[in-house]
């Protein structure tokens, strides 16, 4: 049976009404690490990187956790300067108003679900303990914003120069049981994904997603960074594929298994691959007698071609609690987007990727992505797009 139900993509709230775009409406909060709170005046609007949605029904109150980037920079600078924030908003549209700070920097790409009992649960990219020392990128108006400088030569250089820093990179867990926290003490969960790049070796984030398949069982993708095919643009730059991991106990570091000997989950994958996942479990009825399947799904960010630079998201499922997967050859969207406030209006992305599915009883609702609008700048926002069911 094919489960692969795909979904029409709506038109968005306007920019400035919807998602999570300048989230201090141009007074950007400039990071200092010997200071709590900071209130310096910016010109400039703060970036984010895609934002994990939940609903607390107890309240009506939408919750967003956001990666964040300090010190007035763009998501070129996600390493070290990216932290993870918690918006709140009425609807999941937004728009989202930052409320706090979860992890101050170094932290990233947050995947956040509900426990069985009900807990926030986050899983994101971090540096744990925090390093007081570290050096963060301090952008300003005129090193950000000229011509070209988010071009695909400065992302790679960047790229290189921060990934070949010895840093960890790891991915951990925490939750609260308030969407306000206070949150747990980070336990890490799986190791920074080591490949080859450029002739070093280097530390890619795994994008870890989970969902839940039963009181205390997850079932999550992850990604890892591989140098194979030899002779392909794997094998010098590394291309991401998936992977499944599975734990027995969802707070037991020890009872994580990332399955690494099966390899990669989806078949025939091209280079560049497929990365940011993010998971969900979809109730099936198969029948008028009440019997029913669990469905688990997925959204990644498509970065097959030749460029990991892509506007594209395609889905997954797997109908056997994870043991097999299928791989959507069509896209779920692509870099254009429709706006609801003037006919025809649209903007098409130069990036769209950290891809979260905004579900609410295993039906989704709207898709988040972190997106960048031009290779001009590499000021970044999220989207929140909402979807219908064909």
């Amino acid at each position: 049976m094919d489960w692969n139900i795909l979904y029409r993509f709506e038109p968005a709230t306007s920019k400035t009404n919807g998602g999570l775009h300048s989230p201090y409406d141009s007074k950007d909060r400039d990071h200092d690490k010997n200071k709590k709170n900071n209130g310096v005046i910016s010109k400039r609007k703060t970036s984010s990187w895609g934002g994990s949605i939940l609903l607390d029904k107890a309240t009506g109150v939408w919750h967003m956790y956001a990666a964040e980037m300090i010190n007035n920079c763009g998501i070129d600078y996600w390493i070290p300067n990216s932290r993870v924030v918690h918006a709140v908003a009425d609807t999941y549209e937004g728009p989202f108003t930052v409320a706090d700070v979860v992890v101050e920097p170094y932290a990233h790409e947050p995947n956040a679900v509900r426990g069985p009992n009900g807990e926030w649960i986050i899983y994101m990219s971090m540096r744990h303990p925090l390093d007081p020392d570290e050096n963060f990128w301090n952008c300003t108006s005129s090193n950000i914003m000229s011509t070209k400088t988010s071009s695909p030569y400065r992302r790679r250089t960047l790229l290189s120069a921060t990934l070949l820093q010895p840093r960890p990179n790891d991915t951990y867990m925490t939750y609260s049981h308030s969407p306000h926290g206070p949150w747990s003490k980070p336990v890490k969960v799986l190791d920074t994904s080591r490949a080859i790049w450029d002739g070093h070796e280097v530390l890619i984030d795994t994008n870890l997603a989970v969902t839940f398949i039963d009181a205390t069982s997850i079932v999550g993708i992850w990604r890892k960074c591989n140098n194979s095919p030899k002779g392909s643009v794997c094998e010098n730059q590394c291309c991401t594929f998936p992977y499944l991991l599975t734990a027995s106990n969802w707070k037991d570091p020890t009872t994580y298994h990332a399955h690494i000997d099966r390899g990669p989950i989806f078949d025939a994958i091209l280079s560049y691959g497929s990365e940011d996942p993010m998971v969900w479990t979809n109730i099936i009825q198969m029948n008028d007698n009440g019997e029913k399947k669990d469905i688990i799904k997925a959204i990644l960010h498509d970065e097959q071609g030749p460029s990991r630079t892509t506007a594209i998201g395609r889905y997954a499922f797997s109908d056997d609690g994870g043991k097999t997967w299928v791989y959507s050859q069509e896209d779920a969207y692509n870099g254009t987007v429709f706006w609801t406030d003037d006919d025809d209006s649209y903007t098409t992305l130069f990036r769209r990727e950290r891809p979260h599915m905004v579900v609410e009883d295993g039906i989704p609702l709207a898709v988040s992505n972190g997106v960048q609008e031009s290779t001009n700048d590499d000021r970044s926002w999220t989207l929140v797009q909402p979807i219908n069911q064909l």
